[in-house]
């Protein structure tokens, strides 16, 4: 009986043994592959001229959504920061998600918005809008500031994709960073080929 117990437990250690060094191997050759994937995108890339991809008139259209909520203290200068991003074919819709603080008053203000008339294009079912804004300055003719009742951030996306008009959406929080020729490196992929293809969502 002592014997048996012994030998089960050999077999198990050395089960434990088998699982780590497949596991090892199997992350092992993932970090190869994406260090070779990395050099790769590298070398095709040293060379690209962003400013073509900018100023070509069939580059993908892009639909920025970031939901907001309470961001009073700092939605203004984290709008101003989306809107330096470096793309032409570029909407950039904030989405108030029923905010109880100043985040929309400061927005009208900060950029000069006016409600208007919207043709909601979208069928997924929401809270609902309260308004859908945008600037009288031609500068800032990318952003579109849309009111809503609270619903969550989901809701808030929901929203933000009925409103959207883009080939492609790109999901973001309001207050994120982004490298001012981000987009320009999103829309690279796609003309590089010739079918659409959904673009994964970033948060």
């Amino acid at each position: 009986m002592l014997e048996f117990s012994h030998i089960a437990y050999e077999t198990v250690i050395w089960l434990y043994l088998l699982y780590g060094a497949a596991v090892a191997i199997i992350y092992g050759w993932i970090g190869v592959y994406a260090f070779g994937a990395v050099l790769r995108y590298k070398k095709e890339n040293v060379f690209t001229d962003y400013s073509i991809i900018a100023s070509n008139p069939d580059a993908p259209v892009f639909s920025l959504l970031a939901p907001a909520y309470n961001e009073g203290m700092t939605i203004v200068e984290n709008v101003r920061s989306l809107l330096s991003l470096y793309y032409h074919n570029l909407e950039i819709i904030i989405i108030n998600d029923g905010s109880k603080d100043d985040s929309m008053q400061k927005l009208i203000e900060a950029y000069d918005l006016e409600c208007i008339s919207y043709f909601v294009q979208g069928k997924i079912e929401t809270n609902k809008i309260r308004g859908i804004y945008k600037s009288k300055n031609p500068a800032f003719k990318k952003l579109i500031c849309v009111d809503k009742e609270n619903g969550g951030k989901a809701d808030a996306l929901n929203v933000g994709i009925n409103v959207s008009s883009g080939d492609y959406l790109v999901c973001i929080d309001v207050d994120c960073i982004l490298e001012q020729d981000a987009i320009l490196k999103l829309a690279k992929p796609f003309l590089e080929q010739t079918e659409k293809k959904l673009l994964p969502v970033e948060e």
